[in-house]
Protein backbone atom coordinates (compact mmCIF):
# COMPACT_ATOMS: atom_id res chain seq x y z
CA UNK A 1 0.00 0.00 0.00
CA UNK A 2 1.20 3.19 -1.07
CA UNK A 3 0.86 6.89 0.50
CA UNK A 4 0.37 5.35 4.15
CA UNK A 5 0.10 9.42 5.36
CA UNK A 6 -3.41 8.86 3.98
CA UNK A 7 -4.14 5.20 4.30
CA UNK A 8 -5.35 4.80 7.58
CA UNK A 9 -5.24 1.18 9.19
CA UNK A 10 -7.25 -0.44 6.80
CA UNK A 11 -7.22 -2.29 3.21
CA UNK A 12 -9.73 -4.29 1.22
CA UNK A 13 -8.62 -7.80 0.37
CA UNK A 14 -10.80 -10.20 -1.62
CA UNK A 15 -10.00 -13.59 -0.40
CA UNK A 16 -11.95 -15.04 -2.34
CA UNK A 17 -9.63 -14.97 -5.03
CA UNK A 18 -7.32 -17.06 -3.12
CA UNK A 19 -7.03 -20.61 -3.24
CA UNK A 20 -9.00 -22.71 -0.21
CA UNK A 21 -7.03 -23.76 2.34
CA UNK A 22 -4.14 -21.75 4.34
CA UNK A 23 -1.93 -18.44 3.59
CA UNK A 24 0.79 -17.09 5.09
CA UNK A 25 0.50 -12.93 4.94
CA UNK A 26 2.73 -10.36 6.73
CA UNK A 27 2.38 -6.49 6.44
CA UNK A 28 5.01 -3.96 5.22
CA UNK A 29 5.35 -0.88 6.17
CA UNK A 30 8.02 2.20 5.16
CA UNK A 31 7.85 5.33 6.48
CA UNK A 32 9.08 8.51 5.10
CA UNK A 33 12.66 8.43 5.65
CA UNK A 34 12.98 5.06 3.53
CA UNK A 35 12.71 2.51 6.45
CA UNK A 36 10.60 -0.32 6.16
CA UNK A 37 8.72 -2.31 8.97
CA UNK A 38 7.75 -5.79 8.56
CA UNK A 39 5.28 -7.72 10.85
CA UNK A 40 5.14 -11.03 11.77
CA UNK A 41 3.94 -13.64 9.69
CA UNK A 42 0.10 -15.21 10.28
CA UNK A 43 -1.45 -17.94 8.51
CA UNK A 44 -4.88 -17.42 7.42
CA UNK A 45 -7.43 -20.19 6.29
CA UNK A 46 -9.64 -19.29 2.94
CA UNK A 47 -12.83 -21.07 2.90
CA UNK A 48 -15.06 -20.65 0.24
CA UNK A 49 -19.25 -22.12 0.15
CA UNK A 50 -19.73 -24.17 -2.79
CA UNK A 51 -15.85 -22.66 -3.99
CA UNK A 52 -17.61 -19.28 -5.10
CA UNK A 53 -15.71 -16.53 -4.68
CA UNK A 54 -18.63 -14.42 -3.61
CA UNK A 55 -22.04 -15.35 -3.63
CA UNK A 56 -25.13 -14.29 -4.55
CA UNK A 57 -27.56 -17.42 -2.87
CA UNK A 58 -27.23 -19.04 0.43
CA UNK A 59 -30.67 -20.73 1.58
CA UNK A 60 -31.18 -22.71 4.39
CA UNK A 61 -34.44 -24.00 3.34
CA UNK A 62 -33.52 -27.67 2.47
CA UNK A 63 -30.97 -27.53 5.14
CA UNK A 64 -30.43 -29.48 8.11
CA UNK A 65 -28.65 -28.02 11.56
CA UNK A 66 -27.28 -29.90 14.33
CA UNK A 67 -24.21 -29.44 17.02
CA UNK A 68 -21.05 -31.69 17.52
CA UNK A 69 -18.56 -30.79 20.20
CA UNK A 70 -19.56 -26.94 20.34
CA UNK A 71 -19.70 -26.98 16.32
CA UNK A 72 -22.79 -26.49 14.58
CA UNK A 73 -23.05 -28.27 11.63
CA UNK A 74 -25.81 -27.37 8.71
CA UNK A 75 -25.94 -29.78 6.29
CA UNK A 76 -28.14 -29.21 2.50
CA UNK A 77 -26.85 -25.49 2.15
CA UNK A 78 -27.96 -24.44 -1.17
CA UNK A 79 -25.33 -21.34 -2.22
CA UNK A 80 -24.42 -20.05 -5.80
CA UNK A 81 -22.04 -17.91 -7.40
CA UNK A 82 -20.60 -17.26 -10.52
CA UNK A 83 -18.45 -20.01 -12.10
CA UNK A 84 -16.88 -19.88 -15.83
CA UNK A 85 -19.58 -17.10 -16.53
CA UNK A 86 -22.52 -18.71 -15.64
CA UNK A 87 -24.67 -18.89 -12.24
CA UNK A 88 -23.85 -22.17 -10.65
CA UNK A 89 -25.41 -23.65 -7.54
CA UNK A 90 -23.88 -26.12 -5.45
CA UNK A 91 -24.88 -27.95 -2.42
CA UNK A 92 -22.84 -27.57 0.91
CA UNK A 93 -22.07 -28.44 4.35
CA UNK A 94 -21.14 -26.31 6.65
CA UNK A 95 -19.61 -25.80 9.84
CA UNK A 96 -18.98 -22.72 12.38
CA UNK A 97 -17.47 -22.37 15.69
CA UNK A 98 -17.15 -19.14 17.75
CA UNK A 99 -14.27 -17.14 17.56
CA UNK A 100 -13.64 -15.55 21.26
CA UNK A 101 -11.16 -13.03 19.33
CA UNK A 102 -14.18 -11.99 16.50
CA UNK A 103 -16.89 -12.32 18.90
CA UNK A 104 -19.02 -14.28 16.37
CA UNK A 105 -19.21 -17.69 14.71
CA UNK A 106 -16.36 -18.52 12.14
CA UNK A 107 -16.69 -20.64 9.53
CA UNK A 108 -14.21 -23.96 10.27
CA UNK A 109 -14.73 -26.04 6.93
CA UNK A 110 -17.12 -25.60 4.14
CA UNK A 111 -17.85 -29.26 1.77
CA UNK A 112 -19.27 -29.21 -1.31
CA UNK A 113 -21.39 -32.09 -1.61
CA UNK A 114 -22.98 -31.80 -5.05
CA UNK A 115 -23.80 -29.63 -8.29
CA UNK A 116 -27.74 -28.51 -7.49
CA UNK A 117 -29.51 -28.26 -11.16
CA UNK A 118 -32.22 -24.82 -10.90
CA UNK A 119 -34.89 -26.10 -10.67
CA UNK A 120 -36.78 -22.20 -9.88
CA UNK A 121 -35.89 -18.78 -8.80
CA UNK A 122 -33.29 -19.40 -6.09
CA UNK A 123 -33.39 -17.27 -2.80
CA UNK A 124 -31.08 -13.90 -3.49
CA UNK A 125 -29.60 -11.80 -1.44
CA UNK A 126 -29.49 -8.11 -1.08
CA UNK A 127 -26.38 -7.81 -1.62
CA UNK A 128 -23.39 -10.40 -2.64
CA UNK A 129 -21.33 -11.95 0.70
CA UNK A 130 -17.72 -11.88 0.92
CA UNK A 131 -16.09 -15.71 1.43
CA UNK A 132 -14.93 -16.17 4.67
CA UNK A 133 -11.10 -15.42 6.13
CA UNK A 134 -10.08 -16.87 9.29
CA UNK A 135 -7.08 -14.97 10.99
CA UNK A 136 -4.53 -17.09 13.16
CA UNK A 137 -7.28 -19.26 14.15
CA UNK A 138 -10.28 -19.27 16.35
Amino acid sequence: MTNTLNSGWDAIFNWGVRTEGEHAVYVEIQNTQGVFFTSLQKTIMVIKYGGFEYLSTFSLAGAAARTENNIIVLDGVVVAGEADGALRQQEVNLQYAWSPRAQQLAPVKAETVENVASTGQPVWLDRPTLVHCVLGGL
